[in-house]
């Protein structure tokens, strides 16, 4: 897929990563940059399905997850000394 950008944007990105001392590579820029939108996006959609969500029961179901994560890992790890 192409995605295409002005030539004065392209030259911008290109000054801009030169200033910060970057690889000046606009491709990387805006994928670096369209992640980041897509991960903030996703944010606010949650946020806002979870709008009406008490506080207390989000944090539960939270910690909920996360240790039915740590859990299922620690099984899956094997264990550094072979035990």
């Amino acid at each position: 897929m192409q995605i295409e950008v002005p030539d004065q944007t392209v030259r911008d990105v290109e000054a801009l990563l030169a200033e910060r001392g970057e690889n000046g590579d606009v491709s990387q820029f805006v994928d670096r940059t369209l992640q980041r939108a897509v991960f903030f996006e996703t944010v606010r959609e949650v946020k806002r399905q979870n709008a009406g969500v008490d506080a207390n029961e989000l944090d539960r179901l939270i910690d909920e997850a996360v240790e039915a994560v740590r859990t299922d890992q620690r099984r899956m790890t094997p264990r550094a000394n072979g035990a």
